[in-house]
């Protein structure tokens, strides 16, 4: 809204003010935004498969379209576009305390 704002020399509440009057307008756009985005990135996986069956491209080429195009359509559907993984090294003691504790666990639940 402050890009548009500045490009258009309005205040950025008159443009919030107009995204929320006109909001049936904006959904419609992007609805069909993101179906060309998702039609683009079939067709841009159709054309990498096709080329790369004949040899035309090198490996690495059309791929980075078609994952920053993919990334773009997991957007617009909602979906995780990144998955963050975390990671503990436990130490041996923690391990022989983690085992000492469930051999309590269960030596009370007898």
């Amino acid at each position: 809204m402050n890009r548009i704002a500045k490009v258009e020399k309005l205040s950025p509440a008159t443009v919030a003010a107009i995204c929320k009057r006109e909001h049936k307008s904006v959904d419609a756009v992007q609805q069909l935004t993101a179906g060309l985005t998702s039609y683009a990135s079939q067709a841009c996986l159709e054309r990498i498969i096709e080329k790369l069956d004949k040899d035309e491209i090198p490996a690495g080429v059309l791929p980075i379209c078609f994952g920053i195009l993919r990334d773009k359509e997991r957007s617009d559907l909602g979906q995780a576009q990144t998955v963050i993984e975390h990671k503990q090294t436990l130490t041996i003691d923690q391990v022989k305390a983690e085992l000492d504790q469930m051999k309590r666990n269960a030596e009370d639940a007898e």
